[in-house]
Protein backbone atom coordinates (compact mmCIF):
# COMPACT_ATOMS: atom_id res chain seq x y z
CA UNK A 1 0.00 0.00 0.00
CA UNK A 2 1.55 3.27 -1.05
CA UNK A 3 3.57 5.75 0.87
CA UNK A 4 2.64 9.55 1.53
CA UNK A 5 -1.07 9.56 0.80
CA UNK A 6 -3.23 7.96 3.45
CA UNK A 7 -4.48 4.62 2.21
CA UNK A 8 -8.08 3.86 3.04
CA UNK A 9 -9.55 0.46 2.47
CA UNK A 10 -12.97 1.73 3.48
CA UNK A 11 -13.83 1.78 -0.17
CA UNK A 12 -13.94 -2.02 -0.05
CA UNK A 13 -17.21 -1.63 1.74
CA UNK A 14 -18.41 0.67 -1.03
CA UNK A 15 -17.59 -1.94 -3.66
CA UNK A 16 -20.30 -4.33 -4.75
CA UNK A 17 -19.34 -7.27 -2.58
CA UNK A 18 -21.24 -10.36 -3.67
CA UNK A 19 -23.85 -11.75 -1.29
CA UNK A 20 -23.09 -15.24 -2.49
CA UNK A 21 -19.96 -16.92 -3.71
CA UNK A 22 -19.52 -16.42 -7.49
CA UNK A 23 -19.66 -19.84 -9.10
CA UNK A 24 -17.49 -18.77 -12.02
CA UNK A 25 -14.53 -17.32 -10.07
CA UNK A 26 -13.37 -18.11 -6.51
CA UNK A 27 -11.01 -15.08 -6.52
CA UNK A 28 -12.08 -11.57 -5.52
CA UNK A 29 -9.65 -8.71 -6.44
CA UNK A 30 -9.89 -5.25 -4.88
CA UNK A 31 -7.68 -2.36 -6.09
CA UNK A 32 -6.56 -0.23 -3.14
CA UNK A 33 -5.76 3.48 -3.01
CA UNK A 34 -2.19 4.23 -4.10
CA UNK A 35 0.38 5.87 -1.85
CA UNK A 36 3.88 7.29 -2.24
CA UNK A 37 7.09 8.13 -0.43
CA UNK A 38 8.03 11.84 -0.64
CA UNK A 39 11.35 12.78 -2.20
CA UNK A 40 12.14 14.79 0.95
CA UNK A 41 12.87 11.51 2.74
CA UNK A 42 15.64 10.69 0.25
CA UNK A 43 17.56 13.96 -0.11
CA UNK A 44 19.93 15.19 2.65
CA UNK A 45 18.45 17.44 5.34
CA UNK A 46 20.32 20.41 3.82
CA UNK A 47 18.17 20.03 0.68
CA UNK A 48 14.58 21.24 1.01
CA UNK A 49 11.68 21.43 -1.40
CA UNK A 50 10.22 24.89 -2.02
CA UNK A 51 6.47 25.54 -1.66
CA UNK A 52 4.76 24.12 -4.72
CA UNK A 53 7.43 21.47 -5.15
CA UNK A 54 9.09 22.83 -8.31
CA UNK A 55 12.61 23.41 -6.97
CA UNK A 56 15.02 22.45 -4.22
CA UNK A 57 16.75 24.88 -1.87
CA UNK A 58 20.29 23.76 -1.07
CA UNK A 59 22.53 25.16 1.65
CA UNK A 60 26.17 25.17 0.48
CA UNK A 61 28.87 23.85 2.78
CA UNK A 62 30.77 26.47 4.77
CA UNK A 63 34.36 26.26 3.57
CA UNK A 64 37.47 28.48 3.44
CA UNK A 65 39.91 29.08 0.58
CA UNK A 66 43.31 30.53 1.60
CA UNK A 67 45.45 32.74 -0.65
CA UNK A 68 49.00 32.63 0.81
CA UNK A 69 51.46 35.29 -0.32
CA UNK A 70 53.73 32.52 -1.58
CA UNK A 71 50.99 31.47 -4.01
CA UNK A 72 49.85 34.84 -5.30
CA UNK A 73 53.22 36.67 -5.25
CA UNK A 74 56.30 34.89 -6.58
CA UNK A 75 58.54 37.78 -5.54
CA UNK A 76 57.32 37.49 -1.94
CA UNK A 77 58.91 34.04 -1.58
CA UNK A 78 62.40 35.53 -1.86
CA UNK A 79 61.42 38.33 0.54
CA UNK A 80 60.05 35.99 3.23
CA UNK A 81 60.97 37.20 6.72
CA UNK A 82 62.25 40.55 5.47
CA UNK A 83 60.88 44.07 5.75
CA UNK A 84 60.69 45.32 2.20
CA UNK A 85 58.45 47.26 -0.20
CA UNK A 86 55.47 45.10 -1.05
CA UNK A 87 55.50 43.89 -4.67
CA UNK A 88 52.64 44.44 -7.09
CA UNK A 89 50.23 41.49 -7.11
CA UNK A 90 47.97 40.39 -9.96
CA UNK A 91 46.38 37.01 -9.39
CA UNK A 92 43.10 35.14 -9.87
CA UNK A 93 41.85 31.68 -8.92
CA UNK A 94 38.55 29.85 -8.66
CA UNK A 95 37.25 27.24 -6.25
CA UNK A 96 34.19 25.02 -6.60
CA UNK A 97 31.44 25.84 -4.15
CA UNK A 98 30.86 22.66 -2.19
CA UNK A 99 27.46 21.07 -1.97
CA UNK A 100 26.39 19.27 1.23
CA UNK A 101 27.48 15.72 1.97
CA UNK A 102 25.93 13.17 -0.44
CA UNK A 103 24.97 15.90 -2.93
CA UNK A 104 27.19 15.56 -6.01
CA UNK A 105 25.78 18.38 -8.12
CA UNK A 106 22.69 20.45 -8.86
CA UNK A 107 21.19 22.61 -11.60
CA UNK A 108 21.20 25.98 -9.86
CA UNK A 109 18.83 28.58 -11.30
CA UNK A 110 19.23 31.35 -8.72
CA UNK A 111 20.33 32.03 -5.18
CA UNK A 112 22.79 33.92 -3.03
CA UNK A 113 26.21 33.21 -1.52
CA UNK A 114 27.40 35.09 1.58
CA UNK A 115 31.17 35.27 2.04
CA UNK A 116 33.90 36.88 4.13
CA UNK A 117 37.46 37.94 3.26
CA UNK A 118 39.97 38.00 6.12
CA UNK A 119 43.34 39.76 5.71
CA UNK A 120 46.13 37.70 7.26
CA UNK A 121 48.87 39.57 5.40
CA UNK A 122 51.02 42.07 7.25
CA UNK A 123 49.91 45.03 5.13
CA UNK A 124 46.82 46.58 3.51
CA UNK A 125 46.75 45.46 -0.16
CA UNK A 126 43.88 47.81 -1.04
CA UNK A 127 45.88 50.84 0.21
CA UNK A 128 49.51 49.73 0.13
CA UNK A 129 50.89 53.28 -0.08
CA UNK A 130 49.70 56.86 -0.12
CA UNK A 131 47.82 57.52 -3.35
CA UNK A 132 47.93 53.83 -4.36
CA UNK A 133 44.78 51.72 -4.39
CA UNK A 134 44.05 48.14 -5.37
CA UNK A 135 40.94 46.04 -5.86
CA UNK A 136 39.43 42.64 -5.11
CA UNK A 137 36.77 41.19 -7.40
CA UNK A 138 34.68 38.16 -6.40
CA UNK A 139 32.65 36.35 -9.10
CA UNK A 140 30.29 33.44 -9.39
CA UNK A 141 31.20 31.60 -12.58
CA UNK A 142 29.35 29.02 -14.63
CA UNK A 143 30.91 26.26 -16.71
CA UNK A 144 31.46 28.67 -19.62
CA UNK A 145 33.43 31.08 -17.42
CA UNK A 146 30.76 33.78 -17.62
CA UNK A 147 30.08 35.66 -14.39
CA UNK A 148 26.63 35.03 -12.93
CA UNK A 149 27.13 37.54 -10.13
CA UNK A 150 29.98 39.68 -8.81
CA UNK A 151 31.15 41.91 -5.96
CA UNK A 152 33.88 44.57 -6.25
CA UNK A 153 35.94 46.12 -3.47
CA UNK A 154 38.24 49.06 -4.19
CA UNK A 155 40.85 50.83 -2.09
CA UNK A 156 39.21 54.06 -3.25
CA UNK A 157 36.22 53.20 -1.08
CA UNK A 158 37.66 51.26 1.83
CA UNK A 159 40.78 50.09 3.63
CA UNK A 160 41.67 46.44 4.32
CA UNK A 161 44.24 46.56 7.13
CA UNK A 162 45.86 43.42 8.60
CA UNK A 163 43.43 41.35 10.69
CA UNK A 164 40.30 43.02 9.28
CA UNK A 165 37.45 41.43 7.34
CA UNK A 166 35.22 42.29 4.39
CA UNK A 167 31.77 40.72 4.16
CA UNK A 168 29.87 40.47 0.91
CA UNK A 169 27.10 38.65 -0.96
CA UNK A 170 26.78 37.31 -4.48
CA UNK A 171 23.34 37.09 -6.06
CA UNK A 172 22.92 34.76 -9.03
CA UNK A 173 22.10 36.65 -12.22
CA UNK A 174 21.69 33.50 -14.32
CA UNK A 175 21.39 29.73 -14.19
CA UNK A 176 24.41 27.48 -13.59
CA UNK A 177 23.96 23.90 -14.77
CA UNK A 178 27.18 22.71 -13.15
CA UNK A 179 28.94 23.29 -9.82
CA UNK A 180 29.21 27.09 -9.24
CA UNK A 181 32.75 28.47 -9.05
CA UNK A 182 33.79 31.18 -6.59
CA UNK A 183 36.49 33.13 -8.45
CA UNK A 184 38.60 35.82 -6.76
CA UNK A 185 40.82 38.32 -8.59
CA UNK A 186 43.46 40.45 -6.83
CA UNK A 187 44.87 43.64 -8.37
CA UNK A 188 47.29 45.33 -5.96
CA UNK A 189 49.97 47.92 -6.81
CA UNK A 190 53.41 47.98 -5.20
CA UNK A 191 53.45 49.59 -1.77
CA UNK A 192 55.38 50.76 1.25
CA UNK A 193 57.78 48.59 3.20
CA UNK A 194 56.20 45.89 5.36
CA UNK A 195 57.31 42.64 6.91
CA UNK A 196 56.79 39.89 4.33
CA UNK A 197 55.45 36.55 5.57
CA UNK A 198 55.10 34.27 2.55
CA UNK A 199 52.93 31.83 4.53
CA UNK A 200 50.41 34.50 5.57
CA UNK A 201 47.14 34.38 3.67
CA UNK A 202 44.03 36.28 2.75
CA UNK A 203 41.23 33.79 3.39
CA UNK A 204 37.89 33.67 1.56
CA UNK A 205 35.15 31.89 3.55
CA UNK A 206 31.69 30.93 2.39
CA UNK A 207 29.54 31.74 5.41
CA UNK A 208 26.12 30.67 4.18
CA UNK A 209 23.92 30.64 1.13
CA UNK A 210 20.73 29.62 -0.56
CA UNK A 211 20.96 27.79 -3.88
CA UNK A 212 17.69 27.23 -5.73
CA UNK A 213 17.96 24.22 -8.07
CA UNK A 214 15.61 22.37 -10.40
CA UNK A 215 17.29 19.05 -9.61
CA UNK A 216 19.98 17.52 -7.42
CA UNK A 217 22.23 14.54 -8.03
CA UNK A 218 22.54 12.70 -4.72
CA UNK A 219 23.72 9.48 -3.17
CA UNK A 220 21.19 7.72 -0.95
CA UNK A 221 22.98 5.71 1.71
CA UNK A 222 20.94 3.65 4.20
CA UNK A 223 18.11 6.17 4.48
CA UNK A 224 15.12 5.32 6.66
CA UNK A 225 11.86 5.90 4.78
CA UNK A 226 8.32 5.51 6.01
CA UNK A 227 4.79 6.20 4.89
CA UNK A 228 2.18 8.13 6.78
CA UNK A 229 -0.07 6.05 9.01
CA UNK A 230 -2.80 4.56 6.84
CA UNK A 231 -6.27 4.06 8.29
CA UNK A 232 -7.88 0.93 6.89
CA UNK A 233 -11.57 0.71 7.74
CA UNK A 234 -12.62 -2.87 6.97
CA UNK A 235 -15.57 -2.99 9.34
CA UNK A 236 -18.06 -3.04 6.49
CA UNK A 237 -16.76 -6.21 4.86
CA UNK A 238 -19.66 -8.65 4.79
CA UNK A 239 -19.47 -11.64 7.13
CA UNK A 240 -20.45 -13.80 4.19
CA UNK A 241 -17.13 -12.91 2.52
CA UNK A 242 -15.07 -13.22 5.70
CA UNK A 243 -16.35 -16.75 6.37
CA UNK A 244 -15.29 -17.82 2.88
CA UNK A 245 -11.77 -16.34 2.85
CA UNK A 246 -9.19 -19.11 2.56
CA UNK A 247 -6.19 -16.97 1.74
CA UNK A 248 -5.06 -14.12 -0.40
CA UNK A 249 -2.26 -11.78 -1.32
CA UNK A 250 -1.38 -8.17 -1.82
CA UNK A 251 0.22 -7.22 -5.12
CA UNK A 252 2.36 -4.07 -4.86
CA UNK A 253 2.98 -2.39 -8.23
CA UNK A 254 6.01 -0.21 -7.45
CA UNK A 255 7.08 2.75 -9.57
CA UNK A 256 10.62 3.37 -8.32
CA UNK A 257 11.55 6.82 -9.59
CA UNK A 258 14.23 7.07 -6.89
CA UNK A 259 16.18 4.06 -8.22
CA UNK A 260 16.65 2.88 -4.64
CA UNK A 261 16.77 -0.70 -3.42
CA UNK A 262 16.41 -2.18 0.03
CA UNK A 263 14.21 -4.04 2.43
CA UNK A 264 10.82 -2.73 3.50
CA UNK A 265 8.09 -3.92 5.82
CA UNK A 266 4.33 -3.59 5.68
CA UNK A 267 2.87 -3.41 9.19
CA UNK A 268 -0.86 -3.69 9.90
CA UNK A 269 -1.92 -3.19 13.52
CA UNK A 270 -5.18 -2.72 15.41
CA UNK A 271 -6.80 -5.95 14.26
CA UNK A 272 -7.17 -9.21 16.09
CA UNK A 273 -3.46 -9.92 15.53
CA UNK A 274 -0.77 -7.72 13.95
CA UNK A 275 0.27 -8.53 10.39
CA UNK A 276 3.87 -7.97 9.35
CA UNK A 277 5.19 -8.58 5.84
CA UNK A 278 8.80 -7.93 4.85
CA UNK A 279 9.84 -7.66 1.22
CA UNK A 280 12.75 -6.54 -0.96
CA UNK A 281 12.46 -3.84 -3.59
CA UNK A 282 14.70 -3.67 -6.69
CA UNK A 283 16.13 -0.39 -7.99
CA UNK A 284 13.62 -0.33 -10.86
CA UNK A 285 9.88 -0.63 -11.40
CA UNK A 286 8.54 -3.98 -10.28
CA UNK A 287 5.57 -5.84 -8.81
CA UNK A 288 5.98 -7.44 -5.39
CA UNK A 289 3.65 -10.21 -4.23
CA UNK A 290 2.93 -10.64 -0.50
CA UNK A 291 1.10 -13.84 0.42
CA UNK A 292 -1.52 -13.54 3.17
CA UNK A 293 -2.70 -16.54 5.13
CA UNK A 294 -6.29 -17.21 6.07
CA UNK A 295 -5.47 -16.30 9.68
CA UNK A 296 -3.85 -13.02 8.68
CA UNK A 297 -6.84 -11.99 6.61
CA UNK A 298 -9.27 -12.94 9.36
CA UNK A 299 -7.24 -10.73 11.72
CA UNK A 300 -7.96 -7.61 9.69
CA UNK A 301 -11.15 -8.15 7.72
CA UNK A 302 -14.08 -6.67 9.60
CA UNK A 303 -11.69 -4.51 11.66
CA UNK A 304 -10.57 -0.88 11.65
CA UNK A 305 -6.78 -1.14 11.43
CA UNK A 306 -3.74 1.03 10.77
CA UNK A 307 -1.04 0.19 8.23
CA UNK A 308 2.36 1.65 7.43
CA UNK A 309 5.32 0.87 5.18
CA UNK A 310 8.88 1.52 6.26
CA UNK A 311 12.39 0.38 5.55
CA UNK A 312 15.98 1.28 4.79
CA UNK A 313 16.96 2.03 1.19
CA UNK A 314 20.09 3.00 -0.74
CA UNK A 315 21.19 3.73 -4.29
CA UNK A 316 23.99 1.86 -6.04
CA UNK A 317 25.53 5.19 -7.06
CA UNK A 318 24.28 8.71 -7.69
CA UNK A 319 20.75 9.45 -8.85
CA UNK A 320 19.31 12.72 -10.14
CA UNK A 321 16.10 13.71 -8.37
CA UNK A 322 13.63 16.54 -8.86
CA UNK A 323 11.02 17.69 -6.33
CA UNK A 324 8.40 15.84 -8.38
CA UNK A 325 10.27 12.53 -8.64
CA UNK A 326 8.00 9.86 -7.20
CA UNK A 327 8.13 6.47 -5.52
CA UNK A 328 4.61 5.14 -5.73
CA UNK A 329 2.96 1.90 -4.73
CA UNK A 330 -0.32 0.72 -6.25
CA UNK A 331 -1.66 -2.20 -4.17
CA UNK A 332 -4.18 -4.79 -5.20
CA UNK A 333 -5.81 -7.03 -2.59
CA UNK A 334 -6.69 -10.47 -3.92
CA UNK A 335 -8.97 -12.67 -1.78
CA UNK A 336 -9.22 -16.40 -2.39
CA UNK A 337 -12.69 -17.56 -1.48
CA UNK A 338 -13.97 -21.02 -0.78
CA UNK A 339 -17.10 -22.74 0.55
CA UNK A 340 -18.51 -21.27 3.74
CA UNK A 341 -17.55 -22.87 7.03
Amino acid sequence: MRAVAVISLAFIVACDIPTELPKWNPTFAVPLVATSIPVAQLVPISVESTPGGSTFVISPTSVSFPFPLATVCAACVALHGQTAPTPAIHYGAGYAIRFPVNVDSASVVNGVINFRLTNGWGFDPLRPAAGQTGFIRVDLLGRDGTSRGSAFFSGRDRAFPPGSTIDGSLTFAGAITSTPILHITFGFPAGDAARIDAAAAITATILSGRLVATDATVEVISRQVTSNAMSLNLTGVDEFVIQRVRGGKILLAIHNGFAVSGRMTLNITGGINPVRKTFDIPDADATVELELTEAELESVLGQSVVASIQGIVSTSGSVTLTPTTTFTIEPLLVLELGPGS
